[in-house]
């Protein structure tokens, strides 16, 4: 007996566990109002302190300046306080697609997603922040001097570390994470299944389509078979196939979010990592990877 043959049946035999962790998954973690994405925050908040929230960042309380002790709003200054204009350590009230300025929905504009991307990252760059970050006001320097009578090796140094450098790196790296992120249909689509507190979890995915588990094994066992020609033709299979399960998860994603239930999105979701594990076996057949 092959080895794809022994794992499918070691699937088979799991198939009534997973099939009822699947049926009751929509149980599991749901927030209460699901007309609205879980807030970025409440993905670190455990179980009774989330029930204390409800999905309105407004609920949250608002953070001060850490330079000027300006009261900051969540999502509109999540990046530069508006009176003093210092930038702002990341915030947790924002998810991805808040911090680059868009929807929260699976078919976004990659060219948009680029464009937005690339206009933070100028921003925010650390290499911005280099010099001002560094140094502190004379003025400070001098209150420093004044208040008390140092020697001049004991004075405070123009070199003392400010915070401004480090928050723009820390928001440099969300932004890098996001990008990434949304970029990919399938890395978009398990975020998107989180942000509404589905987590996306190895231990219950479901294996009730033999079907597809045995064509996937097939798929895989043909492209380590097959030479370079054969492998670019399961490679373009695959690829329609993603195509459509990318179709299905956004029609089936927007039902979701009206009626409650994804677990119709979950599933898809979980056939798309199955093909895109295929899809780069190929690739690595072919030297891509």
């Amino acid at each position: 007996m092959s080895i794809s043959r022994v794992f499918l049946l070691s699937l088979l035999k799991h198939r009534q566990t997973s099939n009822y962790c699947l049926k009751n998954f929509k149980y599991r973690l749901r927030p209460r109002n699901l007309s609205s994405p879980l807030c970025y925050s409440h993905a670190f908040l455990s179980e009774n302190l989330r029930s204390r929230f409800d999905n309105d960042c407004r609920t949250i309380p608002h953070v001060k300046c850490w330079n000027c002790d300006y009261t900051l709003e969540c999502e509109r200054d999540k990046f530069f306080c508006r009176k003093c204009s210092r930038i702002q350590p990341p915030v947790k009230c924002v998810n991805y697609f808040q911090y680059l300025g868009l929807p929260v929905v699976y078919d976004i504009d990659p060219d948009l997603l680029t464009e937005s991307f690339k206009k933070l990252q100028a921003r925010l760059h650390p290499d911005r922040f280099s010099n001002k970050s560094q140094l502190l006001k004379h003025s400070d320097i001098a209150r420093a001097v004044n208040s008390v009578k140092l020697k001049k090796s004991q004075r405070p140094q123009r070199s003392i570390s400010h915070p401004e450098q480090k928050h723009s790196a820390l928001q440099a790296s969300i932004i890098n994470k996001a990008y990434k992120t949304l970029l990919e249909p399938l890395s978009r689509a398990l975020y998107l299944l989180e942000l509404y507190d589905f987590s996306f979890d190895e231990k219950i995915i479901s294996v009730d389509d033999v079907e597809l588990l045995n064509e996937v094994m097939q798929l895989n066992e043909s492209i380590m078979d097959a030479h370079a020609e054969q492998v670019e033709k399961i490679a373009e299979k695959v690829r329609r196939i993603l195509h459509q399960l990318q179709k299905d998860f956004s029609v089936q994603f927007k039902q979701a979010v009206e009626k409650g239930d994804f677990n119709e999105s979950f599933r898809t979701a979980s056939k798309m990592k199955y093909y895109v594990a295929a899809l780069k076996n190929a690739d690595k057949k072919l030297g891509f990877l």
